[in-house]
């Protein structure tokens, strides 16, 4: 499976932003086996939060865990990586930012070894 969304869709700091988070999310719960989303648990948090920069404000009961924006996958989720992918015991996970006819996309992809 691959899912391609626009930089400038998965950058948006309005709900637009978060959407695209949620699609991006639930791509990464639904494609990838139970067995192997214990590797990419952190991942998909990260995904899931609020960015620092998102102009949303979530009232929560429980406080809102951060990510550590310095893992390789979230990077890449954010731009400031080319690539990165993820070898699982069944599944191989791809998060890659290319350029298409000059605009600019986020690519995931779930594959199957």
């Amino acid at each position: 499976m691959q899912l391609s969304l626009s930089r400038q869709f998965a950058d948006d700091r309005t709900p637009n932003g978060i959407l695209a988070r949620d699609i991006s999310k639930s791509l990464l719960l639904d494609a990838i086996p139970d067995s192997d989303q214990s590797p990419i648990h952190d991942l998909v948090a990260a995904i899931q939060s609020n960015p620092g920069n998102s102009h949303m404000i979530v009232f929560s009961k429980e406080p809102q865990k951060h990510p550590d924006p310095l893992t390789p996958g979230y990077q890449a989720y954010l731009g400031n990586q080319k690539i990165y992918a993820k070898e699982l015991s069944c599944t191989v996970l791809t998060i890659e930012n290319t350029v298409e006819a000059g605009e600019e996309f986020l690519q995931l992809t779930v594959s199957l070894k």
